[in-house]
């Protein structure tokens, strides 16, 4: 899944689906016991990601770098509401 910022969303687009948050509207959480985060749009959009995807590099960033789940939860922090 590839995660890029357009304009005041943030982009996550696979081979089936792109979702799209507004990046003021939207917050998430790591939940630990099922090793997965949460992002939640106030508009009702949701969407999770599992650290195994990230640590299995199938999250990338717009020049298709994968995440790790450092920078992942950074690019988080810095892009979302909270």
């Amino acid at each position: 899944m590839k995660v890029y910022i357009s304009g005041n969303y943030i982009i996550f687009e696979n081979e089936q689906i792109t979702h799209e948050f507004a990046m003021k509207w939207t917050i998430f959480k790591f939940n630990q016991t099922t090793a997965t985060f949460i992002l939640n749009e106030f508009t009702g959009g949701m969407l999770k990601i599992t650290a195994s995807d990230i640590e299995n590099e199938l999250i990338v960033d717009e020049n298709d770098n994968p995440f790790t789940m450092k920078t992942f939860y950074s690019y988080l922090l810095n892009n979302t509401g909270l």
